[in-house]
């Protein structure tokens, strides 16, 4: 399935926007909007997290922006991200949050661009910092996509990634997961893997981190949330990806507790 459709099809945007509207009159707040914005394993705080390697003074690129949490989040701390998405229908709907949302109301500082990360519309060192967020798992040609990074990144920039990867039992992974229904549309790489790429773009890692521990932690915890009865949420992650979405949870625990995945912070800078 094309990415964008993986994404598209089960989008429910009249729904969202009804729901918050009706919900939230004067606003939701980013707590509120997380269970759509914050779809990344980790949630809200794995995005807090990330936000503490990049600073107001830095002119930030992230490549595979979706729902716009990081940029909403990110502009509470005077940081302004340029978002760049290949789903039209979700930079639409990025739009809209930032309209919803009681802090913003307000279009995104620095633009919400539909574009391939394969092809970077950007000139040459644009950006200071490029993040991505479990952004790689949908791109087939991850060489490419690191030699368009270091394209627009300036050489004293940092490219900031916080990606699922594959782990030492990738063979048992079980599908469907939040991003692809199959093997088939499912771009992981080892970290050994990885670092051969890095290097073949011209980067060097400057700093790695493995989250896979407290990512399975934060799962376990949202799973208690979603199985509540008791729980009657104004979003859900249904609303973006389908009645399916409790299956794709239960796989990523599943494949998290098994190690067929890894949750990983990287920290890259262009060689000398």
């Amino acid at each position: 399935m094309d990415i964008s459709d993986h994404y598209s099809c089960n989008l429910d945007l009249v729904r969202i926007l009804e729901a918050i509207k009706k919900a939230y009159p004067t606003g939701a707040s980013k707590y509120q909007l997380a269970p759509i914005d914050q779809l990344h394993i980790g949630g809200i705080r794995a995005s807090e997290k990330l936000l503490t390697l990049l600073n107001d003074s830095e002119r930030v690129l992230e490549v595979g922006s979706g729902t716009g949490g990081l940029m909403r989040l990110a502009s509470e701390l005077g940081i302004k991200i340029t978002g760049l998405d290949i789903s039209h229908r979700l930079n639409y709907l990025n739009h809209f949050l930032w309209r919803l949302s009681y802090s913003y109301q307000l279009q995104p500082q620095c633009g919400i661009v539909t574009g391939d990360a394969h092809n970077l519309p950007f000139s040459n060192d644009s950006f200071n910092a490029i993040v991505l967020q479990h952004s790689l798992l949908n791109m087939p040609d991850t060489k490419q996509v690191m030699h368009e990074c270091y394209r627009v990144l300036q050489q004293s920039g940092r490219l900031i990634l916080h990606e699922i990867i594959q782990g030492d039992k990738g063979h048992n992974m079980l599908f469907p997961v939040p991003w692809a229904s199959s093997a088939g549309d499912s771009f992981l790489h080892t970290e050994k893997e990885l670092q051969i790429l890095f290097n073949q773009a011209g980067f060097k890692v400057q700093q790695v981190s493995d989250w896979t521990d407290e990512a399975l932690i934060w799962r376990k915890k949202q799973a208690e949330k979603e199985s509540d009865s008791h729980n009657c949420a104004v979003l859900e992650p249904s609303m973006l990806l389908g009645d399916s979405f409790a299956q794709m949870a239960e796989n990523v625990m599943n494949n998290l507790s098994t190690g067929s995945i890894k949750v990983m912070e990287m920290v890259l800078s262009k060689k000398s």
